[in-house]
């Protein structure tokens, strides 16, 4: 594994379109493999940009052959704003067909948060047992100004599983369900998006420091490890 690919650009509409063009090709690239193509997505306010900038590039993509999971979900009930999934689906999900989508589970489903994780690690080995290697073709993180990734934050600690399960967010709301560490890091890729000089100094953290001492810095793709930044993401490095 190299380090990782750094791809600068000037804001961050040219930012989500150029890594949808990237997201495309390689379902485009992958979706013919055998069990077709797993990617994960990310929330944030920049992922929706990415998702609608995604949906209108699809056209040629076999979608029908992806399957689709989250990072992270805010353990809050299915009609929520705060659902990444809900976001995802009016800016993506509602506009073409995929064939598979695991959302993460809510309160609506009648479990708690650590039974909410249990199920989605259960989802997750069910995947595994069909290929384990790579567990995903793409992960796509953003990056919080504290250098979370997904529900992983500085400071906290996870038992070791698939799914983890955060009831002490310190950004609201509190309880979450996360992909672990390990996990993300079994991804072929990961690819990360960042925009605004709130967070250059996480992503100069992130990228720079030896060893790493943040979340996003731990996140590495098998293959692949790529961050696309805007110019203010961009500034410190």
């Amino acid at each position: 594994m190299t380090g990782p690919d750094l791809r600068r650009h000037p804001d961050r509409t040219s930012l989500a379109a150029a890594m949808a063009d990237d997201v495309v090709a390689l379902l485009r690239g992958t979706t013919s493999q055998p069990g077709g193509s797993r990617i994960v997505l990310t929330g944030g306010s920049i992922s929706r940009d990415l998702h609608r900038a995604i949906a209108a590039r699809g056209v040629g993509v076999d979608w029908a052959a992806v399957t689709v999971l989250w990072g992270d979900e805010r353990f809050v009930p299915l009609d929520d704003d705060e659902r990444n999934d809900g976001q995802a689906r009016e800016d993506l999900l509602s506009h073409v067909p995929v064939g598979t989508v695991h959302r993460m589970p809510s309160p609506d489903d009648g479990v708690g948060l650590e039974a909410g994780a249990a199920t989605y690690s259960g989802v997750v080995e069910e995947l595994l047992a069909e290929r384990s290697e790579p567990a995903f073709d793409l992960v796509m993180l953003g990056i919080g100004p504290d250098g979370h990734v997904a529900s992983l934050f500085p400071g906290h600690t996870h038992p070791d599983a698939l799914v983890v399960a955060e009831a002490d967010s310190p950004k609201p709301p509190p309880a979450r369900i996360s992909l672990s560490m390990d996990l993300l890091c079994r991804a072929s890729r990961v690819w990360f998006v960042a925009a605004g000089e709130e967070k250059a100094e996480a992503v100069r953290g992130s990228v720079h420091d030896d060893p790493p001492a943040l979340p996003a810095g731990l996140a590495r793709g098998v293959d692949e490890t790529r961050w696309y930044l805007d110019e203010g993401a961009a500034s410190l490095l």
